[in-house]
């Protein structure tokens, strides 16, 4: 099927715009850096295949889902959901986000101002493809656009003889219903599941039934304490040398303080700051670099996209 030329030329424009920010922050040294290491190249590739324009195939995937995308950013629908996470402008908390609040959002803007931008998607979709990962999982689905660009990199693992599944976890059912229409509508529904509920309640459950997972995206409640939390009851459930991307971990002073203490935690082998995503790989059982007594040395990398 043809591309039509604004859907190219868009795609084309946010590839050259993410490149000429590297250009600009210095960013190109760091990804050099990442390049030379056994443990971070990976996520270093990522990076150059989601800053290059993308193959044909890759086009009309990615394509697809911002048509999906652009439906949504134009729809005049208004939707009744439980907010579970933060909220608008950070103004739920405490008792007020485990408990939920019911609140009427329009659907144009959730799409608009909270679903991942093509460029982060894109990048997404690229660990995914780079990593190969088995077992999937993202905490906070919305609408769907940054699960279908993993689950279309899954897709395109399977051309390649690697199998993969994604877990979705989305805490409102009104939006649980979007993703998996979304998902069917672009083909991916048989690569993801859904999974309806407090994070609190569905996490370690369905984290132990499907583990060890292998990548994970966390973009639920972006504040201090629950990143952490979630975290905490993700991490027995990681395979070794698992991927975990943080979105928003500059959002907030609660947001900044989180990643600083998630960086700390012994057992992380890498970590990539940037402005919108953190990124942290797990050591590999038994690993030990850089340190003559075998201790594991920790590889910060700082890419400023944003």
């Amino acid at each position: 099927m043809a591309i039509p030329n604004h859907v190219r030329g868009s795609i084309v424009t946010i590839v050259r715009r993410a490149a000429r920010s590297i250009l600009k922050y210095g960013a190109l040294g760091e990804l050099s850096r990442m390049r030379r290491s056994e443990i971070a190249s990976p996520i270093a590739a990522a990076f150059d295949s989601a800053l290059r324009h993308p193959d044909q195939s890759t086009v009309a995937d990615l394509a697809a889902i911002e048509r999906i995308r652009s439906q949504l950013n134009r729809s005049g629908d208004v939707i009744e959901m439980h907010d579970f996470g933060a909220g608008p402008r950070g103004r739920l908390g405490g008792d007020k986000a485990r408990e939920g609040a019911v609140v009427e959002r329009n659907l144009s803007e959730l799409s608009t101002d909270s679903s991942a931008d093509p460029f982060w998607a894109r990048l997404l979709h690229e660990l995914v493809r780079q990593l190969r990962p088995s077992v999937c999982l993202e905490m906070g689905g919305l609408v769907g656009i940054s699960t279908a660009y993993q689950a279309a990199a899954l897709r395109r693992n399977r051309t390649d003889g690697r199998r993969g599944e994604l877990i979705c976890l989305e805490g409102d059912p009104t939006l649980s219903g979007i993703i998996q229409s979304n998902l069917d509508g672009l083909g991916l529904g048989d690569l993801v599941t859904v999974v309806t509920g407090r994070f609190d309640e569905t996490l370690g459950r369905v984290a132990g039934d499907h583990a060890p997972i292998d990548f994970a995206f966390v973009d639920g409640h972006h504040a201090f304490e629950p990143t952490l939390r979630y975290f905490e009851a993700l991490r027995p459930h990681l395979a070794d040398g698992a991927v975990v991307v943080f979105d928003d971990i500059a959002w907030s002073p609660g947001m900044r303080s989180a990643w600083r203490a998630i960086v700390a935690q012994p057992g992380i082998a890498v970590a990539i700051a940037t402005g919108q995503f953190g990124i942290v790989r797990l050591a590999a059982a038994g690993a030990g670099s850089g340190d003559t007594n075998g201790t594991l040395v920790l590889e910060k990398y700082a890419i400023r996209l944003v």
